[in-house]
């Protein structure tokens, strides 16, 4: 059976994270051209090299940071050049400081600003011209609680930065629908890492999610499958509970 992400060129960001190794690993299982770029040497992939020997060109892994308009639309172009289209997006990058506003400088604020909704307005800026033109596409944002509902103690800066992200999102799912065009959000609650996982779930699961459970709702919304489904946030946090 043909695989809904087959021969989709998708580009995706933060990919040294473990939502974007394990997004990198689901969509190439599923037949995706895979890019994976991250500010952070890529050959930390520990998995690249068995990657790239198993799906050879249709992996490209580079640096590139997301928060400099030169290097957002160099990687574009050579996306483009390499491929000739860029089918669908996955966004991952963003910068955390766990201050209250009071706490917070302008300094960190700025920065966290540029990190996470700087780097996906610039992303996003120049990938959805290469998908007007090829009249479709796919973008997948990637949010989080914190953007969605308001908690005590928690970091300011990032929250409103996806909350940001949020509302940025559903405007170019509305302005972009006319060319085929296709824009959601997945909005993750806790999600496990290597070395952290809360204890204290204030979630119906009780449980932290796993990236690779994220990597498969963006494989999704990414996909055919998704076809008539765009300006929604799609939570994915265990039922949490405020």
């Amino acid at each position: 059976m043909r695989s809904q992400l087959e021969n989709k060129v998708i580009w995706i960001t933060g990919a040294l994270g473990l939502i974007g190794r394990a997004s990198i690993i689901q969509f190439l299982e599923k037949g995706a051209i895979v890019i994976g770029t991250d500010i952070e040497d890529i050959q930390q992939f520990k998995e690249a090299p068995a990657l790239q020997e198993k799906y050879g060109d249709r992996l490209m892994l580079f640096i590139s940071d997301a928060t400099v308009e030169e290097q957002v639309v160099a990687s574009v172009k050579k996306i483009i050049s390499k491929y000739g289209r860029i089918d669908g997006l996955f966004h991952n990058v963003y910068t955390q400081i766990w201050k209250t506003t009071t706490d917070i400088t302008l300094e960190e604020w700025n920065k966290v600003m540029v990190g996470t909704l700087t780097s996906t307005f610039l992303v996003n800026k120049y990938v959805i011209p290469c998908m007007i033109e090829a009249g479709t596409g796919a973008i997948v944002n990637t949010s989080s609680i914190l953007g969605k509902i308001p908690m005590r103690n928690t970091a300011v800066a990032y929250s409103a930065a996806k909350a940001a992200i949020n509302h940025m999102t559903l405007i170019h799912a509305v302005e972009y629908a006319k060319y085929g065009l296709r824009a959601n959000v997945i909005v993750p609650g806790d999600i496990k890492t290597e070395d952290y996982e809360v204890q204290d779930l204030n979630n119906l699961l009780g449980r932290s999610g796993r990236p690779e459970e994220v990597a498969e709702l963006a494989s999704f919304l990414l996909s055919d499958a998704a076809s008539y489904i765009t300006g929604s946030l799609y939570p994915i946090d265990g039922g949490f509970m405020r």
